[in-house]
C-alpha cells in the first residue's frame, strides 16, 4: 500500500492546474481506496470530483465514500474502485 500512496502523491504533484486524474484500483478495501485518496488529497491542492449515481447505473456498487465508485464483485464484474480528482 505504501507504493500505491507514493504513486498517487507523485501523480497529484505532477497534475497540472486544470487537469483531471482518475485513480483506480482492483481492490474494494477502504484503506486502499477512500482512506488513501483522502490522505493524499490533504494539502495537495487537488479535490475529489464526485462521480454521480448516473455513472454506469447497471453496475452493482458497494457503499463507499461520497463521490467515489466501488464496484461490487459479482458473476459479471470484478471488484474495483475509482475516484476522479481535479487540480
Amino acid at each position: 500500500m505504501r507504493a500505491q500512496e507514493a504513486l498517487l502523491r507523485k501523480a497529484l504533484r505532477l497534475l497540472k492546474k486544470g487537469g483531471t486524474l482518475v485513480y483506480s484500483t482492483c481492490s474494494v478495501l477502504k484503506q486502499e481506496n477512500e482512506e488513501l485518496v483522502e490522505r493524499c488529497l490533504s494539502g495537495s491542492g487537488c479535490s475529489l470530483v464526485p462521480v454521480g449515481e448516473d455513472f454506469a447505473p447497471e453496475i452493482p456498487r458497494l457503499a463507499g465514500g461520497a463521490g467515489c465508485v466501488t464496484v461490487c464483485p459479482s458473476e459479471r464484474f470484478e471488484g474495483f474502485f475509482l475516484a476522479k480528482i481535479a487540480k
